[in-house]
C-alpha cells in the first residue's frame, strides 16, 4: 500500500514512463459533521455551507457501507440519495486521520493528515502526497518522476490509485488494493532513540525523519551490543 512493494498497482506509473491523462470520474460526495442519530437516522450539517440534512442509514447499514463508529461531532464522507433521503455510504473521516501501521509491513506504514496531505512511513518508493474520500473509495496519491513522451524530460507528477475501505475503527483499518486485503493499526505511540514514548499526536515529523530515528535508534543498539561482546 504505502511502499511499491505494496501498491503493484503503481508498478504501471514507474519512473520512465510516458505521462498518461485519464479523465476524472465526478465525485457525489459529501462531507458533513454528524450532529445526532436517531435509531437508523442520522441529522448532519453540510461542512460547505451549514445546510442541515436528515438521512436514514439502515440500508447503508445492513450492506456494509457504514464505515467507523457514528460519534456526534465527527466529520463524515457520505454518499446519499437526496430523493429518498437514504444513505448509500458513510466513512468517518474523524477516525481515518492518524497513524496506520500495515500489518506484517515491517514499519511500513502512513501518516493522514487533517488537511488531506498524507506522508509516507517507511522506505517508500513511491512517495504519498495527498489523500481523500472520492465515490466511497480511498485516493491515496503518490508522487513520481516520469518522462514526458514529448520531448523527454522528467517531471514530478502525481498518480492517484483507488482502494476500497473494507473495515474502519477507532483502532483498524483495512483496505483492499487491486483485490489484496491490507490490515493496518491505527499507531498512536512513537518509540524515541531513548526509548521512550511519545504521543504521535503531538509530533510534527515527516517519514524520512521517523525513518532516520529509526537507523540511529539501531546503530545505538548494535554498538552497545558490540561493546559488550568486547567485554
Amino acid at each position: 500500500m504505502m511502499l511499491s512493494m505494496y501498491l503493484s498497482s503503481c508498478n504501471s506509473c514507474s519512473g520512465g514512463s510516458d505521462i498518461h491523462f485519464i479523465p476524472e470520474t465526478p465525485d457525489s460526495t459529501m462531507y458533513v459533521r454528524l450532529d445526532a442519530v436517531n435509531g437508523d437516522t442520522m441529522n448532519v450539517v453540510l461542512l460547505e455551507d451549514g445546510t442541515k440534512m436528515v438521512f436514514n442509514f439502515a440500508k447503508a447499514k445492513h450492506d456494509g457501507a457504514v464505515h467507523g463508529q457514528l460519534n456526534v461531532g465527527d466529520s463524515l464522507a457520505i454518499m446519499a440519495d437526496l430523493k429518498t433521503k437514504s444513505l448509500r455510504s458513510a466513512i468517518n473521516l474523524s477516525e481515518m486521520k492518524g497513524m496506520w501501521m500495515v500489518v506484517g509491513g515491517k514499519g511500513d506504514g502512513m501518516r493522514l493528515q487533517p488537511d488531506g496531505q498524507a506522508v509516507s512511513i517507511g522506505n517508500a518508493n513511491l512517495p504519498l502526497s495527498r489523500w481523500k474520500i472520492k465515490n466511497g473509495m480511498l485516493i491515496l496519491t503518490y508522487l513520481n518522476e516520469v518522462k514526458n513522451g514529448e520531448n523527454g524530460d522528467m517531471a514530478l507528477v502525481n498518480f492517484p490509485d483507488t482502494s476500497e475501505i473494507v473495515s474502519l475503527t477507532k483502532d483498524s483499518l483495512q483496505i483492499n488494493v487491486k483485490g489484496k486485503l491490507y490490515v493496518c493499526v491505527r499507531q498512536t505511540k512513537v518509540m524515541t532513540i531513548s526509548g521512550s514514548e511519545t504521543d504521535s499526536k503531538v509530533l510534527d515529523v515527516s517519514a524520512q525523519e521517523l525513518q532516520e530515528k529509526a537507523e540511529r535508534a539501531q546503530h545505538l543498539k548494535e554498538v552497545e551490543a558490540k561493546s559488550k561482546e568486547e567485554e
